[in-house]
């Protein structure tokens, strides 16, 4: 006998009856799933769509209202202020209102933390690179050219 719980459901998955489930079950998975979205990931996140690396760029001249930020893409303004939300949950921007403006504010700290884990990864990459390179040049010095008189 199959029984579907509420947090199984929205997961996919499927408890079975000699599983036990209960409140505390739910609460420490729900809590979890929090902690598996990480603020690192949402700010991967966010910059993984072009419009909102660009809503990005643009908020680096300073601030901005929506419709000066929707104006240079063909999406509505609507669709603009989903994407502000996504950047604004990663940390990346805030708003505020002045009377009845609401403007756009970068908040470079998150991208700060983010180019700080991508620097570690960049150093072992070029190193990586670095015994790359000496492995190739090792190899052209001792493998003879082709050309005229080899065999291939």
């Amino acid at each position: 006998m199959r029984y579907r719980a509420p947090l199984a459901e929205t997961q996919g998955l499927t408890l079975y009856s000699n599983q036990t489930y209960s409140k505390t079950t739910r609460l420490y998975n729900d809590k979890v799933m929090v902690l598996m979205v990480d603020e690192l990931s949402a700010v991967f996140a966010a910059l993984a769509d072009p419009t909102r690396r660009a809503i990005l760029q643009r908020l680096a001249d300073g601030d901005a209202q929506v419709s000066d930020l929707a104006a240079p893409f063909r999406i509505s303004q609507p669709a603009i202020s989903r994407h502000l939300k996504v950047l604004e949950n990663a940390g990346l921007i805030s708003r505020n209102r002045v009377a009845t403006a609401r403007f756009s504010h970068l908040e470079p700290d998150r991208l700060k933390e983010a180019s700080e884990y991508m620097e570690r990864y960049k150093k072992f990459w070029g190193e990586s690179f670095d015994k790359l390179d000496g492995a190739l040049a090792s190899f052209q010095r001792d493998t003879p050219p082709m050309g005229k008189g080899r065999d291939v």
